[in-house]
């Protein structure tokens, strides 16, 4: 008897602990709608080299020392860049040559990240005013209505619970450029329980579905880390690598430009307007600092952040 006692415990044992190992999954079939990246997981805060300041500097404002710069000689590849590797007029009082040549660079590369960026980042944003709708068990979808310009197509963003966190896609439904579109996946990506990292991968849809760019990026209570990469071989920038970090107030960019086989770093403070560039052709390529007031300054040995 006491076998048959003892054999009848374990079973019932054993489908206690089954019952208990099956409440342990029962939580994937209550999850509610997964919480959405927060949009500055697509965003590249350049707006300090884009504001009305920027645009007068380099439309011909007084630079210092009586020199202006005219619009049209301010690129890279011009003379106002060029200088024999030196940095542009002389460092008198007032001058705003290492600023303005901060503008020209970063101008350039918002060319790139407006253009990968921009319209994703725009259309994501809007899901935060939809209501997502449960799909099944572990997908939810947000559909909602973008507005590019004259254009506008109907968005479905679908987010699923996965293994360590959510799986992300974004289809269009419209017309783009003349191309019809019909649930097409315009970029996709993922990220971790807790949304602290993860990724996004973009696709062209103004032509056969590519993926054109891959952004991974990071995020803590401190610090924002994007890392954008030119993924589509037939792409014009085609392996640029851009990182973007946002501290504080601090923002600093790195720019890997494979066309030129350059690298360049813009550092700069959103509060204080205060900053530094390291630019191959500029300044023999040594660092060189403006202060709060955007005017040449010698860089402070002992200044780190800018």
């Amino acid at each position: 008897m006491s076998i048959v006692r003892n054999t009848l415990f374990v079973s019932a044992l054993s489908l206690a602990l089954a019952a208990c190992g099956n409440e342990t999954t029962q939580p994937d079939a209550e999850r509610g709608a997964p919480e959405l990246p927060d949009p500055v997981t697509m965003q590249m805060d350049l707006g300090f080299f884009a504001d009305d300041a920027a645009r007068a500097v380099a439309g011909g404002a007084d630079l210092g020392d009586g020199a202006t710069l005219s619009g049209g000689a301010a690129h890279s590849g011009g003379a106002a860049l060029s200088g024999g590797g030196t940095a542009l007029g002389s460092a008198g009082a007032n001058a705003h040559w290492n600023w303005i040549a901060a503008v020209v660079h970063v101008t350039a590369l918002n060319l790139i990240v407006g253009e990968v960026l921009g319209p994703p980042s725009a259309a994501f944003h809007l899901a935060l005013t939809a209501e997502p709708e449960k799909v099944d068990r572990n997908t939810y979808l947000w559909e909602y209505v973008f507005d590019d310009g004259d254009e506008r197509v109907a968005v479905d963003l679908e987010g699923s619970w996965v293994s360590g966190g959510v799986d992300w896609s974004l289809y269009v439904t419209g017309i783009v450029d003349g191309r019809e579109l019909d649930h097409d996946l315009w970029y996709r990506g993922h990220s971790s329980q807790g949304g602290r990292t993860g990724y996004w991968i973009f696709s062209d849809l103004e032509a056969d579905p590519t993926d054109v760019a891959r952004l991974d990026w990071s995020r803590s209570l401190a610090e924002t880390e994007l890392s954008l990469s030119i993924i589509d071989s037939g792409h014009e920038d085609f392996g640029d690598h851009i990182a973007y970090s946002r501290t504080g107030t601090v923002r600093r960019v790195e720019w890997s430009d494979q066309s030129e086989e350059q690298l360049f770093f813009v550092t700069w403070d959103v509060v204080t307007g205060a900053g530094s560039l390291e630019v191959p052709e500029y300044n023999d390529g040594d660092r060189a600092c403006w202060n709060t007031e955007q005017e040449d300054i010698d860089c402070p040995d002992d200044e780190v952040s800018l």
